[in-house]
């Protein structure tokens, strides 16, 4: 592959050429040849991004230009690396929300300055500023919260992190940060990292962890006082800064105390935004009662939330006869375009794309797909891009048929059950305050007549204009879209205690609001009341208040209980385990009840959820809770 299939490599294939060169295992020019080759196929001179993949390759090309200040193109690749550390640092902030690759782009940037002569910038009180953002994340236990896309706790990459901002800073809270993690992550490791035999990548996981024994050893100069409830804030890729970013609960950092942490900003790159303010972390005593249903779960009702929804005849808050893997029915779906590139430096609310793409995997053999009535959405009403009564503007592989009404219609036959992508080209500039939905009409049907068929579908939209990471917006079908955003936040203390507030505007539907205030004890209590004024265009809406459990044990009328366990992605075999303490001792304090309000107007219930969003066959074991009004 090259380019930007394999954005990890340059700077491995660096690396290795400069550790076989020390151990005198290269002879003759040949293999310096052979991997100035490689960098100059691998160089995208215009990728230039606050992103993991821009980090990744600046990396690659600083260490490139050490090895090859004398190659053809070496100007031009310290050229790139000066733009995109200028890129990042004039916001002194990476525009990427996702613990994990937080981590990535963190450790790429730390070891960018000190082979590039630029430790100095990373030592200010700015960057300090921007690194404590993450320590003050961290939870009591040690772990790693996650937000979006993401993988619990985010083992290996943030030690590393930790230890290498403490030499930075000469902070020994960084460096204790780094050691909570690790004594409390390594017993509740998925097996595979931990049992006899070896895996490439585990293997490579456990070496970054090894790394830290090549930095300098470190002396403590400084740390950061304890503290408790706040409200990070951040800055975006504009420039625009003090946006809020994460909600957290605590009174204190020592381990065992409770923490609460809500996702407020939910923008960037990785985002997750239709889980913009729901409660995305949750622990006492050392022990996740939640940490996230699962990486590409971008749905709201996957969050700790109020749904404001059409109800659904056979559950909510997901109805039986919407689950998209139903064959043989007809399904509206969308995709938000709002967070794609702007087309006009005068109109931030103009928006535009260049095509349509639907991508369709892990469907059957022989499966058919009906596409009709591709079409925009928004307060304007609707418009049609292509009415799907002609083969024109489609691409290869699609067929005319006639539809139930009398018309026409789009067929689409798998052959196999691969990753398959089928284009429309249709093009069309708008104002989001006329459209906002990209979407059409869909069905699928199995070979073999069977009801249900795990089928994934994207609809994608490519930008108009477009950027590195901002190719395209995409969405897998069936999402409930949140368009909320923050009108206020605050969180503080009072003893052990912590309160937190915020009010969240066009709450699932346009002029709708949201105010949710919580009261998190010192005892590891969590209190939530939520206040929710419907906007216009709500009758016959229903609203509710959930909770996602990873097992459901006991229950009543208006609460449920969980004896506790882990929901780990990564490793299916661990889920249902207790959580051990730093000690590799069960943590017994794990059992969590939900308990609702009672109100003769509302009513109650649990309802296990067979995922439709998934990167494996695996849907993990999660109830939604509901208190209705």
């Amino acid at each position: 592959m090259r380019g930007r299939d394999d954005f990890f490599s340059t700077r491995n294939v660096a690396a290795t050429y400069k550790l076989l060169k020390k151990e005198g295992r290269l002879k003759g020019n040949e293999t310096r040849k052979t991997v100035i080759r490689f960098a100059d196929l691998h160089f995208e001179p215009n990728f230039i991004t606050d992103h993991n993949q821009g980090q990744e390759r600046a990396l690659g090309f600083t260490r490139m230009y050490n090895l090859f200040p004398d190659a053809p193109n070496a100007k031009l690749w310290k050229a790139y690396t000066d733009t995109m550390w200028n890129f990042w640092y004039n916001n002194k902030d990476v525009d990427e929300t996702a613990t994990l690759y937080s981590a990535i782009h963190l450790n790429d940037i730390i070891t960018i300055a000190q082979e590039s002569g630029r430790t100095k910038l990373l030592q200010t009180p700015e960057i300090e500023k921007w690194f404590s953002r993450y320590l003050h994340q961290q939870a009591p236990s040690g772990y790693m919260p996650e937000y979006g896309d993401d993988f619990f706790f985010a083992y290996f990459e943030w030690i590393v992190v930790f230890e290498k901002m403490a030499r930075l800073t000469g902070n020994a809270t960084y460096h204790e940060a780094a050691r909570k993690l690790y004594k409390t992550g390594l017993p509740n490791l998925p097996e595979k990292y931990t049992k006899r035999g070896w895996f490439l990548r585990d293997a490579c996981e456990w070496a970054s962890i090894a790394e830290i024994a090549l930095l300098p050893p470190f002396t403590p100069t400084t740390s950061t006082p304890d503290w408790g409830a706040m409200v990070t804030t951040r800055t975006n890729r504009k420039g625009q800064n003090s946006i809020a970013d994460q909600l957290l609960l605590a009174a204190s950092h020592t381990p065992g105390t409770p923490f609460v942490m809500s996702d407020l900003y939910a923008e960037g790159s990785h985002k997750h935004p239709n889980l913009r303010g729901t409660i995305n972390y949750f622990e006492t005593n050392c022990c996740p009662h939640f940490h996230g249903v699962q990486r590409h779960a971008t749905d709201m009702r996957h969050g700790n939330t109020v749904l404001l929804m059409k109800e659904e005849i056979n559950g909510f808050p997901f109805g039986e006869d919407s689950n998209r893997w139903m064959t043989n029915r007809w399904f509206t779906d969308w995709i938000d375009f709002s967070s794609s590139t702007h087309i006009s430096e005068h109109n931030p609310q103009m928006r535009g794309f260049q095509s349509i793409t639907f991508r369709f995997q892990n469907g059957q053999p022989g499966e058919v797909i009906c596409i009709d009535n591709v079409r925009l959405h928004g307060k304007a009403g609707e418009k049609i891009l292509h009415d799907c009564n002609t083969l024109d503007a489609w691409g290869d592989d699609v067929e005319l048929v006639d539809n139930e009404k009398g018309g026409k219609m789009i067929r689409i036959t798998l052959k196999d059950n691969g990753i398959h992508f089928f284009n429309l080209k249709v093009a069309a500039d708008f104002n989001l305050d006329d459209y906002r939905y990209i979407g059409c009409d869909w069905k699928h049907m199995a070979p073999d007549g069977r009801d249900k068929s795990s089928i994934s579908f994207k609809i994608r939209a490519y930008n108009k204009v477009r950027k590195p990471v901002e190719d395209y917006v995409h969405e897998e079908v069936g999402v409930l879209f949140n368009p909320n955003i923050v009108r206020t936040a605050k969180a503080e203390n009072k003893d052990k205690d912590s309160y937190g507030a915020i009010i969240l505007d066009n709450h699932c539907v346009d002029g709708s609001t949201l105010q949710r205030r919580m009261v998190l004890t010192a005892e590891g209590v969590l209190i939530v009341q939520d206040h929710l004024i419907p906007g216009e265009g709500t009758d016959g809406y229903i609203a509710g208040s959930i909770w996602q459990l990873y097992q459901m044990d006991e229950h009543g009328e208006n609460w449920f209980s969980t004896h506790g366990g882990k929901k780990i992605y990564r490793d299916a075999s661990n889920a249902g385990q207790p959580w051990k303490d730093s000690l590799g001792k069960d943590i017994e304090e794990r059992q969590l009840l939900v308990y609702f309000e009672k109100h003769p107007k509302r009513s109650y219930g649990f309802q296990k959820q067979e995922y439709t969003i998934q990167l494996q066959p695996f849907s993990p074991s999660n109830m939604s809770l509901r208190s209705n009004r």
